[in-house]
């Protein structure tokens, strides 16, 4: 079985949801998903779930040994990284080399996202195939984006033209998305030139977000019996009334779903076996 790692960073205080997802996560063990934790936080470790304490500071002196580059990320009065995440999420593989050195890929993940069965989609017989996995139609989704775990693809970022002057972070410029925008561009030349294999969906992507109709005004999911989540959709139809409420509720099943803007652990329907 392939070993892949999650990196979840959390600098600032702890989520309302934060023993949900960890209880969440653990569950996910038997497929070969773990979890690395960077945080100042007491969390506890488990079997996936491995805790390493680290400080926004300890993060940017990591920066700077493994990429020679002074960051200048802070939080703010509200105890939030400002001017950190995505731009260097590509270096991650570089940055914490030292942490990953049983795993076969890594990605990084957030700490608002509900997991399903994510075997029924990525097994790791289709992962094998490529250095780079993204769950978005022929682009870079770095919330689920799996890189092998090789010093060639760890690196991979460097060749973005100017990826220094993006990873010194200016305080008077926003995020420039360097994951989703310049090393996505480099990441489908290098595809388009065979110089790296990239996999992903062939037309959308698997997961869905709290931000659709469907989830309106609450996040519309269920838990199959075998641990798949589904994304529902009720039909209205006044003709089902006189069945099981089940009757109505149609889905898919998803890979991962991301409460971006509701920020609430999302409550989950009982879905009929």
């Amino acid at each position: 079985m392939l070993k892949k790692v999650f990196l979840l960073t959390q600098f600032g205080p702890p989520h309302a949801w934060s023993s949900e997802y960890l209880a969440h996560i653990r569950t996910l063990a038997p497929y070969g998903w773990h979890w690395i934790i960077l945080t100042p936080h007491a969390y506890p470790s488990s079997y996936n779930v491995r805790v390493v304490p680290m400080t926004l500071a300890d993060f940017d002196a990591r920066v700077l040994e493994r990429c020679g580059i002074a960051t200048r990320n802070f939080l703010d009065a509200k105890e939030c990284p400002v001017k950190f995440t995505s731009d260097y999420y590509p270096a991650f593989g570089e940055i914490f080399a030292d942490l990953l050195t049983d795993a076969d890929y890594w990605s990084i993940t957030n700490w608002d996202v509900l997991y399903g069965r994510l075997d029924h989609f990525l097994p790791d017989a289709e992962l094998a195939k490529w250095d780079i996995w993204s769950d978005d139609c022929h682009h870079i989704n770095s919330l689920f984006c799996f890189y092998r775990n090789n010093e060639t693809i760890n690196r991979l970022y460097r060749l973005v033209p100017r990826w220094e002057w993006y990873f010194e972070n200016r305080l008077d410029l926003p995020l420039y998305g360097f994951d989703e925008i310049y090393f996505d561009r480099l990441i489908r030349d290098l595809a388009d030139a065979g110089r790296v294999t990239f996999g992903h969906p062939p037309y959308f992507a698997l997961h869905s977000y709290d931000r659709l109709v469907q989830h309106q005004p609450k996040p519309n999911l269920a838990f199959a019996p075998d641990g798949a989540l589904i994304e529902c959709f009720d039909d209205a139809n006044p003709a089902l009334e006189h069945y099981p409420p089940w009757r109505g509720m149609f889905g898919r099943e998803i890979m991962y779903f991301h409460f971006l803007q509701t920020k609430r652990w999302p409550e989950l329907r009982a879905y009929p076996a």
